[in-house]
């Protein structure tokens, strides 16, 4: 999973991507009419890394259950900085979509790694629900990207409680913690993580 540095309105935030794939997913419409749309917006899997240019090393992630667990409670409640939902990495005042309260959950794996799912309303309202509604009908939008902060924007430091860091050789495995802030998440059309499932009945 590359490390990708947004601007975020206007401020300079170091965000982080990580990409769910998601294996045939179903697209369904509610009583209300609405398009949702469900899936696993993150995993505790290792990703496959990046290069730290800054520190010449590479790097893998992995996400602790309890940061998954924490960012469901936020999501659930309608957290609105991490609730919001856009379509790769566009971050814009008028969101493509919102998490919907009370949906996101823990799951385990049978691979005893854990899975953060969670739904997804699109807005009808907006100016480009025709194309994203294409993009999803016909797979071009086929994943999740989580959006995070893991450093102070004053200091560029990590924050307190945010990420442990072991060195094994020539990598360093970054594991992301409780303090690491879900930024929302994106509908994203470059899977990274191969480890990711969905479930179908939303």
């Amino acid at each position: 999973m590359p490390e990708l540095t947004t601007k975020e309105s206007k401020k300079e935030k170091l965000t982080k991507s990580i990409f769910s794939k998601v294996y045939g997913y179903e697209i369904k419409e509610n009583k209300d009419g609405d398009l949702i749309r469900g899936g696993y917006i993150a995993t505790s899997h290792l990703d496959s890394g990046f290069l730290d240019e800054s520190r010449g090393i590479y790097v893998k992630d992995r996400i602790a259950k309890e940061t998954l667990q924490k960012w469901a409670d936020e999501i659930n409640p309608g957290n609105p900085r991490a609730n919001k939902v856009s379509v790769n990495h566009q971050r814009e005042p008028h969101v493509t979509g919102v998490g919907i309260k009370g949906t996101a959950r823990v799951d385990r794996f049978p691979d005893g790694e854990y899975g953060l799912y969670a739904e997804t309303l699109i807005d009808k309202t907006k100016e480009t629900f025709n194309d994203v509604n294409y993009r999803l009908e016909k797979g071009l939008l086929d994943s999740f990207s989580i959006e995070f902060t893991t450093k102070d924007i004053a200091t560029n430091e990590y924050l307190s409680g945010a990420v442990q860091e072991v060195t094994f050789g020539d990598m360093i495995m970054r594991t992301l913690l409780p303090n690491t802030q879900l930024e929302g998440w994106t509908l994203a059309s470059q899977p990274m993580n191969e480890h990711a499932i969905m479930i179908k009945e939303v």
